[in-house]
């Protein structure tokens, strides 16, 4: 291997017409005073190292997802946690963002805006901005979880249009209001946000002030872009300056770093310190407010375009230089917080660990640690690793006593190489360079933790670690050899942990797996133990899964169940029950809300007022017990939740509590357990614990564990693939 994990090509060439931007999203308490228009002074204080690390575990990416493109998330590989959505309102797109763990700015222009030649721009529909928000208002309900903040108009342009008291423009600004005043009407709790598009720093700073003046206390995010080719150090520095003027108590900044590169000069974002969080300009009034970070996130527009004069500004995932410097700040996030965006990509537990994957490449001959579930699932797919098993447990954040775990690569014998010294300087020896901080370690013993053994293979120029073989100096049949450096880590996620409602360890899902949207839509999906898979629509309307295609059957269900393609049951609206045989279906009498069969033939339900009943022979077996809903793998595994979601596990001949909580729960016939909670969090059941699996599902069915299916809250349709 020639390169690192994380230096592989990112994405698809995407050619686009806008240039790179840059932006500032300021989380507004008050904001600009007039007449502010200079930078910070030559000689600022660069921040120290400190400093830079203690922004780099505070910030989170920013991109753009537009109406048919994931371009941006797929150029950050996965680090971005908030992007601005604009475009098409739909489930499917929001359900894109979830599975990705990724929270969006809703742009709301593609709703109420439409183009008028005659102005030349984009004009607010006021006349039916009821009619056009209530298009799209249930959409957004369904997908509130995915969504951040709201922006009503992208581009207000205060002082776009000449004459101040101009009517176009006032009828955009009206309909700012008007739309913040009809998502605050149906959206508890939503939070706003508003971006000015500037060519100088005197035009943003007119936009932003007049903005100030009218709606001062109105938005949470207050933001700027220029897509300036000519873009320079000064009105960078300018805008920083403008942003550091803001009034306490001090916002929260969203930063754009000058990430384009102009091939004619190559001019590319230069890394600031060790880390290469901002840039060299910014200052410690900017960065830090009362001794803590206000940059939380980096903001990188990677749009890509051919220039007029056969110039070109290229996107990151077209520069290698870039593309070092979007890793190095990448890998800071990841280690980091989420400030409060999509979650961890690191499946940070309620004790603040998270999981060190392991994986190890054959060809190349290298083992790759990694506490990101996106990085790791990129290097199994596209580099020719495989996950190996050892549970290993650090912190994401800095702490009382920890120190962080530095990550090397080094090209000439494709190593990946983990230490505590050396404060991440250059190392003397070999080609070693820094990609970032994996996490954090100890460098001593204590309670709870096991020492982690550095050990090195000249033959396959590789370091290996593991808290396992004793410390002995050689790991037998190997020459791997103990190196002297103490790290202590965990072997668990320390306790049992919360989330929403489900009890248990919260690490991501194994990293060789995912999900993959089936086409179509059901409300209710169900697969068998060999594979087959059924569902019902919202109309109630059947369908079997035939190759890579849904065939219509006749009749009308409101839930099925698929135990093999040999067992299929179902419930109507009016509760009666049917069994499919052969070609059609049969009425089993009795009235039931919920079926489940399992692979062979084993038949539960559950009946309007929580009744449990098992089908012996062709009668119904009142069981004692009350659930809302019931899961049969077979006659030896059978689960259900009651109407207050707690879990039961039929045990011979009573009902386990199992801790936990959950709307819905499914077993397969090999004892397999998955199940969704009220949000719709996923979770599998590991040994005593539950899981928590990325995603979200509103039911989920299981035939065994590599068979899993679920559908979310707009009824599309996934499937786990490993």
């Amino acid at each position: 291997m020639n390169q690192s994990v994380n230096r592989a090509p990112l994405s698809r060439e995407v050619r686009l017409r806008l240039s790179l931007s840059l932006s500032l999203l300021v989380m507004s308490a008050g904001w600009l005073t007039p007449g502010c228009m200079s930078g910070p002074e030559d000689d600022a204080p660069e921040l120290a190292t400190s400093e830079v690390n203690a922004l780099g575990n505070n910030i989170r990416f920013f991109g753009y997802y537009q109406a048919d493109q994931l371009h941006e998330l797929e150029v950050v590989a996965g680090h971005s946690t908030t992007l601005i959505m604009e475009g098409e309102i739909n489930d499917e797109r929001f359900s894109q963002m979830r599975q990705r763990g990724v929270k969006v700015f809703l742009s709301l222009a593609s709703v109420f805006f439409a183009w008028d030649a005659a102005c030349p721009c984009n004009v607010f529909q006021d006349a039916d901005a009821d009619t056009r928000w209530a298009s799209v208002r249930d959409v957004i309900l369904r997908n509130r979880d995915v969504i951040e903040a709201f922006i009503p108009i992208d581009e207000p342009e205060f002082s776009r249009f000449p004459g101040t008291d101009d009517a176009q423009p006032m009828r955009r600004r009206d309909g700012l209001e008007r739309i913040a005043t009809l998502v605050r009407r149906d959206i508890p709790g939503a939070k706003m946000a508003v971006n000015f598009w500037g060519d100088t720093v005197r035009q943003f700073a007119r936009d932003a002030f007049e903005f100030q003046r009218r709606y001062p206390p109105s938005y949470d995010y207050v933001g700027t872009e220029s897509y300036e080719a000519s873009f320079d150090e000064s009105l960078y520095r300018s805008l920083l300056s403008l942003t550091a003027s803001v009034k306490t108590p001090a916002p929260e900044v969203y930063l754009v770093p000058k990430a384009f590169l102009n091939v004619g000069n190559d001019r590319f974002p230069q890394p600031d310190g060790e880390s290469g969080i901002v840039t060299r300009h910014l200052d410690r009034a900017m960065a830090f407010a009362n001794g803590e970070p206000r940059v939380v996130g980096l903001f990188a527009f990677l749009y890509r375009t051919i220039g007029e004069a056969g110039g070109q500004l290229t996107g990151v995932n077209e520069h290698p230089a870039i593309q070092g410097w979007m890793r190095r700040n990448g890998e800071a996030i990841r280690n980091g917080s989420s400030g409060g965006g999509g979650g961890s990509s690191g499946g940070s537990t309620t004790t603040g660990r998270v999981r060190l994957w392991r994986l190890w490449n054959e060809v190349v001959r290298d083992h790759f640690y990694t506490t990101s579930e996106v990085e790791a699932n990129q290097a199994v797919a596209n580099h020719g690793y495989r996950m190996e098993a050892e549970l290993i447990y650090i912190h994401a954040q800095p702490g009382d006593g920890r120190v962080p775990l530095y990550r090397y690569f080094g090209n000439q014998g494709s190593d990946h190489f983990y230490t505590t010294r050396g404060g991440g300087a250059p190392l003397v020896a070999g080609d070693y360079r820094l990609e970032g901080i994996a996490g954090h370690v100890y460098p001593t013993a204590g309670s709870d933790r096991v020492r982690l053994y550095r050990y090195w293979s000249p033959s396959g120029t590789d370091h290996f670690y593991t808290t396992r073989h004793g410390g002995a100096s050689t790991i037998p049949a190997t020459d791997y050899r103990l190196e002297d450096e103490e790290i202590w880590v965990f072997e668990s996620s320390g306790g049992s942990g919360t989330s929403s409602g489900t009890t248990g360890t919260t690490s991501p899902s194994s990293p060789t797996s995912s999900w993959r949207m089936v086409s179509g839509r059901l409300k209710n999906v169900s697969v068998g133990a060999d594979g087959a898979v059924w569902g019902v629509n919202a109309s109630d309307q059947i369908y079997q899964r035939v190759g890579e295609a849904w065939r219509n059957i006749p009749g009308g269900l409101k839930q099925i169940t698929v135990g093999s393609a040999a067992h299929v049951w179902g419930v109507n609206a009016n509760d009666h029950v049917y069994r499919r045989d052969q070609d059609r279906w049969t009425r089993i009498p009795g009235s039931l809300k919920h079926v489940s069969v399992g692979a062979d033939g084993a038949v539960w339900g559950v009946n309007a007022s929580n009744q449990i009943f098992r089908r012996v022979g062709d009668s119904w077996q009142n069981i004692p017990g009350s659930l809302k809903q019931i899961s049969v793998g077979s006659a030896g595994h059978v689960w259900g939740v009651n109407s207050a979601n707690q879990i039961y596990q039929r045990v011979g001949a009573s009902w386990a509590r199992i801790p936990g909580s959950l709307k819905h729960v499914s077993v397969g016939a090999d004892g397999a357990v998955w199940g969704v909670n009220a949000s719709d969090q996923i979770f599998r059941r590991v040994g005593s614990d539950w899981e928590h699996v990325g995603g979200a599902l509103k039911q989920i069915d299981v035939g065994g564990a590599n068979l899993v299916w679920g559908v979310n809250a707009g009824d599309l349709i996934y499937r786990r693939v490993l």
